[in-house]
């Protein structure tokens, strides 16, 4: 596939922190890369990142990125459409992807009228989220026109045909893992981390992803409140953007359990790998609000690389992350007191959570590594193309 021009559009690319799709977006333009695609990037970065930070990533990373405008008015939805056109007709790509709700739209259009495949990624809140009444319609053309929709998760999938989207194919690619940020360490270094931050002789519980509803922190914070009763040693630590901080503090205050709980907000990549060395039990207790839900879940596969199980709430994608009673548990979202017998039993059951850390490892190198999924990919893509 040398020299096959790719578009990809996104909602979000790195240097911004803002979460799972820039991830996702930038694994797939790295991967594609290193098949001899050329790629170029359109993101409208949801998550501001400065020009200046966005050009010393491209000159490291050799990618060109255009950071697409907010459309916010009409006019800045019609300055967008035009470069968007302007783009594919002076750079005509051979194919286009599109990933995060907005931006699989205008990776349709831009498809449309230049008459070249279009794939399209389905993670999970776009197709339950409206900001208008249009949303619907939109997503119906935008991802029932691709060529290929490539969902995170089968609930993801179930999803798009309740919303009756029909791409001509759809198949479930889980998200990958990079074992180049997340690995176990194996000199214990991670010991003096736990030492420095005061939490020696702790049973830690970690939860990472932005502060708000819809990661359900709230959850582990209320289920503290009988836990510490029996187990006085343990700390919650949160790592993320701090977006609803003051909620989650009042509430550990009203549970009785700041003391338990620890709030760090957005860390290095080197910190977070530390963090996943030092906590005992991993927690992605994610809730389903007003149609936004957990597509998949990596940083429950990334704690997995650290030898790490997880605990991991129903009705979402989070269920494919784990193994349950194998590589964690899974428990009934909003059923706190289900949640409390969950941290109890990993928590005071070393046997258990080492047996379930090493098999949750296991799983992840085998099915998740970002050689394993970038095959998939490659393979899914070329496919496409051969049928152009």
């Amino acid at each position: 596939m040398k020299n096959k021009k790719l578009f990809l559009f996104t909602t979000d690319y790195p240097p911004s922190q803002g979460g799972g799709i820039g991830i996702h977006a930038e694994f797939i333009s790295k991967t594609l890369k290193s098949k001899g695609f050329q790629i170029v990037v359109l993101s409208e970065y949801y998550i501001n990142s400065s020009a200046e930070a966005i050009a010393n990533y491209k000159k490291k990373n050799d990618i060109e990125i255009l950071k697409m405008p907010a459309a916010p008015t009409m006019f800045k939805l019609l300055q967008k459409i035009i470069l968007s056109l302007k783009m594919g007709f002076s750079k005509r790509p051979d194919i286009i992807i599109g990933t995060g709700k907005h931006s699989v739209w205008f990776a349709s259009l831009l498809s449309f009228f230049l008459r070249i495949p279009l794939i399209t990624i389905g993670h999970g809140s776009e197709f339950t989220e409206t900001t208008s009444k249009y949303d619907k319609i939109l997503n119906r053309l935008a991802f029932g026109g691709s060529d290929l929709l490539i969902s995170v998760s089968h609930f993801t999938k179930n999803i798009i045909f309740k919303e009756n989207i029909k791409p001509k194919k759809i198949v479930v690619i889980h998200n990958p893992v990079d074992s180049k940020k997340v690995f176990k360490l194996k000199d214990n270094s991670y010991l003096d981390f736990i030492e420095k931050n005061d939490l020696k002789e702790k049973k830690i519980l970690l939860t990472v992803g932005a502060m708000s509803k819809r990661k359900g922190q709230h959850q582990v914070i209320e289920a503290l409140k009988n836990v510490t009763k029996n187990i006085s040693n343990i700390v919650y630590v949160i790592i993320g953007l701090p977006n609803d901080i003051e909620r989650l503090k009042e509430l550990a205050k009203k549970n009785n359990v700041s003391k338990n709980v620890v709030f760090k907000g957005v860390v290095s990549t080197k910190e977070l790998n530390l963090w996943y060395n030092s906590c005992h039990v991993f927690c992605m207790t994610s809730t389903n609000n007003k149609g936004d839900f957990e597509g998949f879940g990596i940083a429950v596969k990334e704690a997995a690389l650290c030898k790490k199980p997880s605990i991991v709430s129903d009705s979402s994608g989070l269920e494919e992350a784990v193994i349950n009673n194998l590589t964690g548990l899974v428990f009934q979202q909003n059923n706190i007191k289900e949640l409390e017998h969950c941290i109890t039993d990993l928590i005071t059951n070393d046997k258990k959570r080492n047996k379930f850390g090493l098999s949750a490892f296991e799983n992840a190198v085998n099915n998740n590594s970002e050689n394993i999924i970038g095959e998939k990919y490659y393979s899914q893509i070329k496919n496409v193309l051969k049928k152009k």
